[in-house]
């Protein structure tokens, strides 16, 4: 007997550096891209539609924090004649959070959304490393809060738009040296700056929480946390997990307010 079908579902997740499009099976994830702005957020915008076209997707479910890029893919997703469903803070679930729901960014509660719905029964840390470094920290059904720092390429774009002689570097997978060059200076002691402040975020919420958390990491960035001597799980689809999760059902909000 043959196997039924299972209709694929497309996700965007349009960010402050690129636009990701995922797709799942059920869910099983199927690929992810990313198509990087380079200045140009229309034109990532045009290779997304496309994209999508290419792999016959009928509706695509959106979500954003950065609103040029995200009117430019709806723009052109349209011209495909593709549907959007857009995630929405007002759907179902039940988390309590002790931020202003409003104040979260639509990644952040994605992430939220989608680590709680694969990891139910753990204390959790979420590690989102893109443009900025955001971490959030979940005890059960409640978000604590978290920490925004910047990114891996933004502490890198910093140094060089703010002093004179220095070059432009690129962050990298390659582990961190001492540097003979000015180059390999900058990029590793960025990479060094970077895992530090990532490593005492993680010591500071244990000391303060007192109890033991699962790190879940996800975003462009996550080469830069996997080796800073703690267990971490890397999950590249986590916020389009959530994404998926917020556009799918609109009845109640996953994350309601409690007071601190």
């Amino acid at each position: 007997m043959a196997k039924p079908v299972t209709a694929r579902a497309f996700i965007a997740d349009i960010g402050n550096s690129c636009i990701k499009i995922a797709c799942f099976s059920g869910s099983r994830p199927l690929f992810l891209e990313r198509f990087y702005y380079a200045g140009n957020s229309a034109n990532a915008a045009a290779r997304a539609a496309l994209l999508l076209a290419k792999k016959g997707a009928a509706c695509v479910a959106m979500g954003s924090v950065n609103r040029r890029a995200s009117q430019a893919l709806v723009s052109q997703v349209k011209k495909k004649r593709i549907a959007i469903v857009r995630a929405s803070k007002k759907n179902r679930g039940a988390i309590a959070s002790r931020y202003c729901c409003a104040a979260i960014g639509m990644d952040r509660y994605a992430n939220i959304i989608g680590v709680r719905h694969a990891y139910r029964e753990k204390n959790l840390i979420v590690l989102d490393c893109g443009t900025a470094l955001t971490v959030d920290i979940i005890e059960k059904n409640d978000h604590i809060g978290g920490f925004i720092v910047p990114g891996g390429q933004t502490l890198l774009d910093a140094l060089y738009d703010r002093t004179d002689a220095l070059p432009r570097v690129m962050v990298s997978q390659r582990q961190p040296i001492i540097g003979a060059t000015t180059h390999e200076a900058i990029r590793s002691g960025c990479a060094l700056q970077f895992q530090g402040g990532v490593r005492e975020i993680l010591s500071f919420i244990r000391t303060q929480r007192k109890k033991p958390f699962s790190v879940v990491v996800t975003g462009g960035g996550a080469h830069l946390v996997k080796n800073l001597g703690v267990s971490v799980r890397v999950d590249p689809y986590l916020t389009c997990r959530g994404i998926a999760l917020l556009a799918s059902s609109p009845r109640r909000s996953h994350v309601r307010e409690c007071p601190p």
